[in-house]
Protein backbone atom coordinates (compact mmCIF):
# COMPACT_ATOMS: atom_id res chain seq x y z
CA UNK A 1 0.00 0.00 0.00
CA UNK A 2 1.13 3.58 -0.74
CA UNK A 3 1.85 6.06 2.07
CA UNK A 4 0.22 9.63 2.17
CA UNK A 5 1.42 12.61 3.22
CA UNK A 6 -0.81 14.43 5.38
CA UNK A 7 -0.74 18.23 6.14
CA UNK A 8 -3.04 20.06 8.78
CA UNK A 9 -3.83 23.77 6.70
CA UNK A 10 -6.62 24.97 8.75
CA UNK A 11 -7.31 25.29 12.71
CA UNK A 12 -9.51 22.94 14.08
CA UNK A 13 -10.64 25.47 16.79
CA UNK A 14 -14.11 26.06 16.24
CA UNK A 15 -14.93 22.74 14.52
CA UNK A 16 -17.04 20.21 15.71
CA UNK A 17 -15.35 18.17 18.64
CA UNK A 18 -15.72 14.73 16.70
CA UNK A 19 -13.74 16.87 13.93
CA UNK A 20 -10.79 18.09 16.55
CA UNK A 21 -10.42 14.55 17.58
CA UNK A 22 -10.04 13.06 13.96
CA UNK A 23 -7.36 15.66 13.46
CA UNK A 24 -5.59 14.74 16.94
CA UNK A 25 -6.42 10.86 16.25
CA UNK A 26 -4.50 11.71 12.38
CA UNK A 27 -1.34 12.56 14.58
CA UNK A 28 -1.69 16.10 13.58
CA UNK A 29 -1.27 18.71 16.56
CA UNK A 30 0.34 22.17 15.25
CA UNK A 31 -0.95 24.31 11.99
CA UNK A 32 1.19 23.02 9.34
CA UNK A 33 2.33 19.48 10.83
CA UNK A 34 2.73 17.28 8.48
CA UNK A 35 2.66 13.42 9.00
CA UNK A 36 2.57 10.52 6.53
CA UNK A 37 0.28 7.74 7.69
CA UNK A 38 -0.55 4.17 5.29
CA UNK A 39 -3.07 4.36 2.46
CA UNK A 40 -5.92 2.51 4.01
CA UNK A 41 -9.84 2.41 4.35
CA UNK A 42 -9.72 3.57 8.03
CA UNK A 43 -7.13 6.19 7.23
CA UNK A 44 -9.46 7.23 3.74
CA UNK A 45 -12.52 7.89 6.03
CA UNK A 46 -10.58 9.91 8.32
CA UNK A 47 -9.36 11.95 5.81
CA UNK A 48 -12.78 12.79 4.37
CA UNK A 49 -14.11 13.83 7.06
CA UNK A 50 -11.97 16.21 7.71
CA UNK A 51 -10.93 16.99 4.08
CA UNK A 52 -11.79 21.28 4.48
CA UNK A 53 -8.88 21.17 7.31
CA UNK A 54 -5.91 19.35 5.63
CA UNK A 55 -4.01 18.64 1.83
CA UNK A 56 -2.87 15.01 1.11
CA UNK A 57 -0.68 14.31 -0.88
CA UNK A 58 1.54 11.03 -1.99
CA UNK A 59 4.53 10.60 -0.06
CA UNK A 60 8.10 11.14 -2.20
CA UNK A 61 9.24 8.01 -1.39
CA UNK A 62 6.02 6.30 -3.27
CA UNK A 63 5.66 8.48 -6.17
CA UNK A 64 9.71 7.24 -7.25
CA UNK A 65 8.63 3.99 -6.87
CA UNK A 66 6.06 3.99 -8.44
CA UNK A 67 5.90 3.80 -12.68
CA UNK A 68 4.02 5.91 -14.72
CA UNK A 69 1.73 3.45 -17.48
CA UNK A 70 0.70 5.97 -20.56
CA UNK A 71 -2.80 4.24 -22.03
CA UNK A 72 -3.39 3.78 -25.65
CA UNK A 73 -5.16 6.18 -27.28
CA UNK A 74 -7.86 4.47 -29.97
CA UNK A 75 -9.63 5.92 -32.82
CA UNK A 76 -13.16 6.57 -32.77
CA UNK A 77 -14.95 4.05 -34.72
CA UNK A 78 -18.20 4.82 -36.65
CA UNK A 79 -20.60 3.24 -34.10
CA UNK A 80 -19.47 5.26 -31.15
CA UNK A 81 -19.26 8.34 -32.99
CA UNK A 82 -21.73 11.02 -31.24
CA UNK A 83 -24.60 11.89 -33.31
CA UNK A 84 -24.95 16.09 -32.84
CA UNK A 85 -28.52 16.74 -30.34
CA UNK A 86 -31.12 18.46 -32.03
CA UNK A 87 -31.59 22.16 -30.91
CA UNK A 88 -33.97 22.81 -29.18
CA UNK A 89 -36.53 25.74 -29.61
CA UNK A 90 -35.77 28.84 -27.55
CA UNK A 91 -38.93 29.93 -25.53
CA UNK A 92 -40.35 32.93 -26.79
CA UNK A 93 -40.39 36.07 -24.20
CA UNK A 94 -44.34 36.00 -24.66
CA UNK A 95 -44.78 32.50 -23.00
CA UNK A 96 -42.90 34.24 -19.83
CA UNK A 97 -45.13 34.99 -16.92
CA UNK A 98 -46.00 38.67 -16.93
CA UNK A 99 -44.53 40.75 -13.55
CA UNK A 100 -46.88 41.03 -10.83
CA UNK A 101 -47.23 45.10 -9.82
CA UNK A 102 -45.67 45.90 -6.90
CA UNK A 103 -48.11 46.77 -4.10
CA UNK A 104 -48.14 49.77 -1.53
CA UNK A 105 -48.59 48.94 2.10
CA UNK A 106 -50.06 52.07 3.86
CA UNK A 107 -47.35 52.26 7.08
CA UNK A 108 -49.18 54.27 9.97
CA UNK A 109 -47.35 56.41 12.22
CA UNK A 110 -45.97 55.50 15.37
CA UNK A 111 -47.74 57.48 18.60
CA UNK A 112 -45.39 59.52 20.70
CA UNK A 113 -43.75 57.81 23.52
CA UNK A 114 -45.65 58.55 27.19
CA UNK A 115 -42.91 59.99 29.48
CA UNK A 116 -42.24 58.53 33.18
CA UNK A 117 -44.25 61.36 34.46
CA UNK A 118 -46.86 61.02 32.02
CA UNK A 119 -47.59 57.27 32.74
CA UNK A 120 -47.65 58.07 36.15
CA UNK A 121 -50.41 60.65 36.63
Amino acid sequence: MADLKITLVRSPIGCKPKHRLTVQALGLRKLGASVIQKDNPAIRGMLHQIKYLLKVEESAETKAAAKPVKAAKSAPTAKSAVKPAAEKPAKAKAEAKPAKPAVKKEVKPAAPKKTKKEASA
